[in-house]
């Protein structure tokens, strides 16, 4: 046993950093109930003492947010809805490593808008830009909410192949989408599920 621990200690100080994280994804996913809830606050304890930019949500590491930003995604993510198939699509994106796929993350996000904006409409057919005007949302969010999808058609082939001189979405517009996403996700639910049905 001696000899099995020292072996594992020994081929992890070879890790790459994203084998690291992959191994705690591991054990944590051997885990369960209250020593896994404590495993991920102590593991999260460590990550925050050490500056490590990244923290475990639902068993994943992934790249730090801040605590409002991580629960709107893990409330979107727990819906019913194929909004969070997307949007757990769109943060195993943001989080692959070594490489984030940002790109393919931000349209996921986005999809994410359009599957749920369909899903209350009762319209799997129709497109973001059709269904959305049935919503009757304030005019000045909806067209908020039909930017940002225009945004992915036209930005860094994101939703359609790249043109010369486009530029691709980076971390920050791929963190800036999820949570926005997220949000708009669980705006729409919660409005659905509070407002009269005609």
């Amino acid at each position: 046993m001696d000899y099995n621990i020292r072996q594992l200690a020994e081929e992890f100080k070879n890790l790459e950093w994203d084998q690291v994280y992959s191994l705690v994804e591991l054990v944590l996913s051997e885990v369960s109930g209250d020593r896994r809830n404590t495993a991920v606050e102590e593991i999260n304890r460590i990550f925050h003492e050490e500056g490590v930019p990244y923290k475990i949500v639902r068993g994943k590491v992934v790249q730090l947010m801040t605590d409002t930003e991580s629960n709107e995604i893990v409330k979107a993510q727990a819906s019913s809805t194929s909004a969070a198939i997307h949007l757990n699509k769109a943060a195993g994106l943001f989080n692959k490593r070594p490489i984030p796929d940002y790109s393919n993350s931000v349209k996921e996000s986005i999809l994410a808008v359009e599957s749920i904006v369909k899903g209350i409409e009762g319209n799997e057919n129709g497109t973001l830009s059709s269904v959305l005007p049935k919503l009757k949302l304030h005019k000045s969010l909806e067209i908020g909410i039909k930017n940002l999808y225009d945004w992915t058609s036209d930005e860094g082939g994101i939703r359609h192949g790249l043109t010369d001189g486009d530029k691709e979405p980076d971390e920050s517009d791929a963190r800036f989408m999820l949570v926005q996403c997220a949000s708009i996700v669980n705006y729409l639910i919660a409005r659905d599920t509070i407002a009269p049905k005609s």
